[in-house]
Order: structure tokens, then C-alpha cells, then sequence
């Protein structure tokens, strides 16, 4: 997603779905005032580590989405697209889908890798960083959907509140490069997320090569 677009929500989805999906997400997400983009995209080549990676379904909420929809409209339809979320990620789990790397690279691929292939959920902060959600599909909806109620908190607050807010403090001492996105890992042993820079994420990543 393009940091200055005008959308405040867009969704991306893989051309080979029905069109009658697209609509759907329209129907369920849409109401005067909201700029909703919904994209088919064909498929694409990633020079990139697994997690950054954007899922076949790909939603991104926007700055603008905090700072003037939701201020306009008040939090009526923050609670529509929590729900939908929900609703969305949870039927992704039903989505198989397959990593394809270069001949002679299979190595790369992590196997014991349990991030959502399917699903991604970016956030866009105040500074304009990008914000990807990471499911763990080795946890179940329930923890999925509390982990989602506390960084949708973090986000509002971090646009209400900035610089005095959560998520400002959960990434701060990460790298400032705008170009790239932060990345968000649920919690095992609770209901709590770590944050990654590109750089730290590759250190984790070859921190869980390193031990196989």
C-alpha cells in the first residue's frame, strides 16, 4: 500500500477468487464516508523473507482511518471491521496454500514455520509505518481474536495519543527507516506482542535456523 493513498481501508485478494468476493467485502465493510479500495491482484514473485510477505487476502488499515473516519463517524464501525476481521482471519485457516522458491533453494523455507500464509493484517501508524500482523496458526481463534482486540486498542491510541502511547512504546529502538515495515508476533505464553524491524527479523530468523 502506497504511504500517501487516500484509502482509508484496502483489501487485496488473489484474482483467481469470484468477483462475488470482492462484493462481499464491500457489502459487509462499506458506509458513506469510508474510502474502501478492494484490489484482485495476479500472482507475484517476492524477493523477500517468508514473514514479510504479504497473505493471499491482505488487509491494510490506514492513517487516515484513525485520523478522520473513525473521529467523524465516532467508533461504530471500528467495532463492523473488528468483527470482520475476526470473522475473515478465522476463514483463512481453511486456505492451504504453498511456499515456491527458486530451484535449489528449498532451504530457506522454514518448515516448522506456523505463521498464516493466507491472512495478513497491516496497521498504519501515526509516523506512517506499517504495522503487519503476524497469526500464528498454532493458536486457536479465541487467542487470535484477543490479541487483535489489543493492538486495534494500541492503534486508535496511538493516533489519539501519539507520542504518549503503547505502540510508540513497543517500537521504539527500532529501526526508523521508513521504507520499512514493523512486524507484530503473537505471544505464546499470553496475550502480548513482540515487535521486529527487518534487521530483527532476520536475526530471528537465523536465530531459529541456527537451532534446527
Amino acid at each position: 500500500m502506497q504511504k500517501e493513498s487516500n484509502s482509508h481501508i484496502l483489501f487485496t485478494y488473489p484474482e483467481h477468487l469470484p468477483k462475488e468476493y470482492g462484493m462481499k467485502v464491500h457489502d459487509e465493510l462499506n458506509v458513506e464516508g469510508l474510502n474502501l479500495e478492494i484490489v484482485e491482484e495476479g500472482p507475484k514473485i517476492w524477493a523477500s523473507l517468508e514473514w514479510a510477505v504479504p497473505g493471499l487476502i491482505a488487509a491494510y488499515l490506514a492513517k487516515p482511518y484513525f485520523e478522520s473516519f473513525l473521529k467523524e463517524m465516532g467508533k461504530d464501525h471500528y467495532n463492523v471491521l473488528k468483527n470482520w476481521i475476526k470473522k475473515t482471519s478465522s476463514n483463512s485457516r481453511l486456505i492451504r496454500t504453498t511456499t515456491l522458491t527458486s530451484k535449489g533453494a528449498t532451504d530457506k523455507i522454514d518448515k516448522g514455520d506456523t505463521q498464516s500464509k493466507a491472512f495478513s493484517l497491516y496497521v498504519q501508524t501515526h509516523e506512517g509505518r506499517m504495522v503487519k500482523l503476524l497469526f500464528d496458526e498454532s493458536l486457536d481463534d479465541g487467542i487470535w481474536n484477543e490479541h487483535l482486540d489489543l493492538m486495534l486498542d494500541w492503534a486508535i491510541q496511538n493516533h489519539e495519543n501519539y507520542p504518549n502511547d503503547e505502540l510508540t512504546a513497543r517500537t521504539s529502538g527500532l529501526l526508523e527507516d521508513p521504507r520499512f515495515s514493523y512486524y507484530a508476533v503473537m505471544s505464546k505464553e499470553g496475550i502480548d506482542w513482540t515487535f521486529y524491524d527487518d534487521h530483527g527479523l532476520i536475526n530471528l530468523m537465523r536465530a531459529k535456523k541456527d537451532a534446527e
